[in-house]
């Protein structure tokens, strides 16, 4: 290793046709995510990137996506409020207005993995993107289950930790595939950083 290697933090920007896809869950999402895959890999490496991924192109958000693979989700809920954004309402105002993102469901009932093969269509997905290209590393993303939990409100448990150790035991199948491919690992763990702003303020 002569340099420092370089990547960037995981999701990238999806094109207007992919993301009113995933927004209105069309069965196009597969079809335009394939081609979003390939063409932010590709863009990766002719930038100079060391490490790889996805860009997390057929995902509705880095965190959400969860409540398609897993039991126990239902309803609208509401994202955390963050403390900076409660001492300044205008600003809050105006962030809102400028943010139109579905709201998150919530935890109704027990957590479990309901759609297996999920993780292997993106493990697939993201390895014919690859199309020969050989980086330093390939990484793959995941939500953390305190993340989860951040962001999608328990309504079940009543039980902060029962709720976060049953998201770990829902989301370790997806954590192995990735890592079993080969893939690096990479688990989103905002709240360990903003949670105390919001979810714990």
């Amino acid at each position: 290793m002569d340099r420092i290697l370089t990547t960037h933090t995981g999701s990238l920007p999806r094109s207007p046709e992919l993301a009113k896809a995933l927004w209105e869950r069309s069965p196009e999402v597969p079809r335009l995510a394939e081609s979003a895959v390939k063409a932010v890999v590709a863009r990766q490496c002719d930038t100079g990137l060391d490490l790889v991924n996805d860009g997390e192109q057929g995902r509705i958000s880095y965190t959400t996506y969860v409540a398609e693979r897993l039991t126990g989700f239902g309803g609208e809920g509401k994202y955390p409020t963050s403390g900076d954004r409660a001492e300044f309402p205008e600003f809050a105002a105006r962030y809102e207005a400028g943010h139109h993102r579905p709201p998150p469901p919530r935890c109704i009932g027990p957590v479990a993995l309901k759609d297996k093969e999920a993780v292997h269509r993106d493990v697939t997905t993201l390895k014919a993107a690859l199309d020969g290209r050989q980086p330093a590393g390939v990484f793959m993303t995941a939500a953390s289950p305190g993340q989860i939990a951040r962001f999608i409100q328990d309504a079940y448990y009543g039980d902060h930790v029962k709720y976060v150790e049953a998201l770990a035991e829902a989301m370790s199948y997806d954590y192995r595939a990735i890592a079993d491919e080969g893939f690096v690992l990479q688990l989103d763990c905002p709240d360990l950083a903003s949670g105390r702003n919001n979810q714990f303020a």
